[in-house]
């Protein structure tokens, strides 16, 4: 860990820039740190049961294509679920509209986790669209799910990846 102190006296550098798309990915990610989706109990369990060592998840979040600029779930029913009930699940990838030459890639990872959620027992709709073919009221009506939210079982108290 690099002691805070370090930082007290240092100063941003004038001579550097951040590309604005840049900007949006970590003011969003950012915003995402202090509201995220909440999904039921049993959702969570349902994945976390079918991949228990989270080998599959892992390998998705780490090559998840940066070509996609969210990842929305829709659940029915959105709660704990009933006896002799499963899941039906709706999954929006939206791509960057200027990068739909690479939606394959982004059908790729979205392939991936469809097949995941199916190994957890659930129904699966899973699409891939653009940015600009996607209306505000879909967004509104779906949870978005950040990859890096999700917390993986290890016994280090440190994060993935925390300098020591």
């Amino acid at each position: 860990m690099i002691p805070k102190e370090r930082f007290a006296n240092a100063s941003p550098a004038n001579d550097k820039r951040m590309p604005r798309q840049t900007a949006l990915v970590l003011a969003d990610w950012l915003a995402a740190r202090y509201s995220r989706s909440a999904f039921p109990t049993a959702f969570n369990d349902a994945v976390r049961n079918s991949d228990p060592s989270q080998r599959k998840i892992r390998k998705i979040a780490k090559r998840m294509s940066p070509h996609t600029a969210g990842l929305y779930f829709e659940l029915f029913p959105n709660r704990d679920l009933w006896s002799g009930e499963k899941y039906r699940v709706n999954v929006l990838a939206l791509i960057i509209t200027s990068a739909k030459p690479h939606r394959g890639d982004v059908e790729r990872d979205v392939s991936a986790i469809q097949a995941l959620l199916e190994d957890a027992g659930m129904d699966v709709s899973a699409t891939v669209q653009s940015q600009d073919e996607v209306s505000v009221s879909v967004i509104n009506r779906m949870q978005r799910m950040h990859l890096n939210d999700l917390s993986f079982k290890n016994d280090d108290p440190l994060p993935p990846g925390s300098l020591r």
